[in-house]
């Protein structure tokens, strides 16, 4: 499947929540120290979370409900460095700046690197894949 992001969206918008490869870290309870088989000096991580947009016409929703905080916090736990996660929240997750951020943190990650992208807001299907809704679509 291929993922892309766009600025021109035209199509019904269904709100998900795309972190397939982070679910195992969302735990309730204390955040655990280590995660095996994680080398947490190693992992590069891009999250966004966009929960209001420029356009009116998508729903927001409610910021009592994010993720991305305690998904940050529970990295910085697991001991990745923070300058090895990129935050980008509402007004921040514009199609430019997550674009430039998954190149930054693709840029950094060497061989062997784990990389994590997580999205969390709207997102749609096109005819070339699944579409993220960035701040300014």
């Amino acid at each position: 499947m291929k993922l892309a992001i766009t600025a021109t969206s035209r199509y019904h918008l269904i709100p998900i929540l795309l972190a397939a490869a982070l679910m195992g870290l969302l735990q309730p309870g204390p955040a655990v120290a280590e995660a095996p088989g994680l080398d947490a000096k190693n992992t590069y991580v891009v999250l966004v979370s966009v929960l209001e947009w420029l356009d009116p016409r998508l729903n927001s929703y409610d910021k009592a409900n994010r993720l991305d905080e305690d998904l940050y916090d529970q990295l910085r736990a697991m001991g990745v460095p923070k300058e090895n996660i990129i935050l980008q929240q509402d007004q921040e997750a514009t199609k430019k700046n997550m674009l430039a951020a998954i190149e930054t943190m693709a840029k950094q990650a060497g061989p062997g690197a784990i990389f994590m992208f997580y999205y969390q807001g709207h997102a749609g299907p096109g005819k070339d894949g699944i579409y993220f809704c960035n701040y300014d679509v």
